[in-house]
C-alpha cells in the first residue's frame, strides 16, 4: 500500500501509483490506527437510515455513509499476475502513516 500522504506530484503523466487494499474491516483498522497512535479514539454508530438531520449532525454525506458501511471486494490477481506485489502489511502502513501525519502536526492527534 502507498500512503498517498507522501505522493509528490510532478505532473508526468506516464506515472502510475498502485495501492493495494488490505484484507480488513473499518473496525480491525481503526484499532491498527489506535495501537500506532498510542491511544484510542472514540467511535459513533452510523444509524441505518440516518435522516438528513442526523446527516447533519454527524458531518457526513450519503457517500460516506456508503463509504463506511459497504464491503467492497477487490481482485487483483490479474495485476499480480503481471508482477505486482504488495511490499508491506497493513500495520507497516499504518505505522507509517500515523508517523507522517504526527509529523505533519508537530505533535499526536
Amino acid at each position: 500500500m502507498a500512503w498517498l500522504g507522501f505522493l509528490d506530484m510532478n505532473g508526468q503523466a506516464d506515472d502510475a501509483y498502485l495501492l493495494k487494499g488490505f484484507d480488513t474491516t473499518w473496525g480491525g483498522l481503526k484499532a491498527e490506527i489506535d495501537r500506532a497512535a498510542g491511544k484510542a479514539a472514540a467511535t459513533i454508530r452510523i444509524p441505518d437510515s440516518p435522516t438528513e438531520e442526523q446527516l447533519a449532525q454527524l458531518h457526513l454525506t450519503p457517500f460516506a455513509i456508503k463509504s463506511f458501511t459497504i464491503n467492497r471486494l477487490w481482485n487483483d490477481s490479474k495485476i499480480r499476475r503481471q508482477g505486482f506485489a504488495p511490499r508491506y502489511s497493513l500495520t507497516d502502513a499504518v505505522d507509517a502513516a500515523v508517523r507522517d501525519l504526527i509529523r505533519r502536526n508537530g505533535s499526536s492527534f
